[in-house]
């Protein structure tokens, strides 16, 4: 079923009856005949939203009628106060440390201004330097000092002569005796070692002369 949507929700608009074979199409559960396809279902719920946007009013379905503009008037000329202007105004009502009353002292009778003269820092270091005693002032024991004794005239070695020294104690390459050395080995006939087996064919092999 084609349905066309008027703009101005006018005359075009279909009526209900004539859509009124046009029902939700839910599949209903259970039965063969409430079944319907989802190709069905989605094209039955777009003829729905065509039928109510027919039926809704568009922009111009509504007269405004004619707009009369202003007559006359001009731009004000008038200069409004500025951030300055309002802390200075602030300031003339706040009052002032003067504007307040002080209270009333009681009188002071007598009295006249110090004549003294304080020490000064460096009077005062003066001062503890003076009551601090010194070295003198502290009285140690005598002691005795010894008698007798006198200047040594020993002459001990010197750094060279103690190598001197040393060296002269230390023995030399010739103070060593050379022993000669050893015999060779006796020597081994080849046959020894196919006789290894037997203990007397390899003594009497090693006995003998070479």
């Amino acid at each position: 079923v084609a349905v066309q949507a008027g703009g101005g929700g006018g005359g075009g608009a279909p009526k209900p009856d004539a859509l009124a074979h046009l029902s939700m199409p839910y599949p209903v559960a259970g039965g063969k005949e409430g079944e319907v396809k989802l190709a069905e279902m989605y094209a039955g719920m777009l003829e729905w939203q065509i039928f109510r946007a027919a039926q809704t009013p568009g922009p111009g379905a509504y007269d405004l009628g004619k707009m009369h503009l202003p007559k006359g008037g001009h731009f004000s000329e008038f200069t409004p106060k500025g951030y300055c202007d309002d802390d200075i105004k602030r300031a003339l009502t706040t009052p002032g440390p003067a504007d307040y009353p002080a209270p009333r002292m009681p009188a002071m009778s007598g009295g006249r201004f110090s004549t003294g003269n304080p020490k000064s820092e460096l009077d005062w270091i003066e001062l503890r330097a003076s009551e601090t005693p010194g070295p003198a002032d502290i009285h140690l024991p005598r002691h005795q000092l010894p008698h007798g004794g006198r200047f040594s005239r020993a002459n001990p070695k010197s750094d060279v002569e103690w190598l001197m020294y040393n060296a002269a104690q230390m023995p030399g390459p010739a103070d060593y005796t050379v022993r000669p050395p050893p015999p060779p080995p006796p020597k081994v006939s080849p046959r020894c070692t196919r006789r290894a087996a037997d203990p007397a064919s390899a003594a009497a092999l090693v006995s003998a002369p070479a």
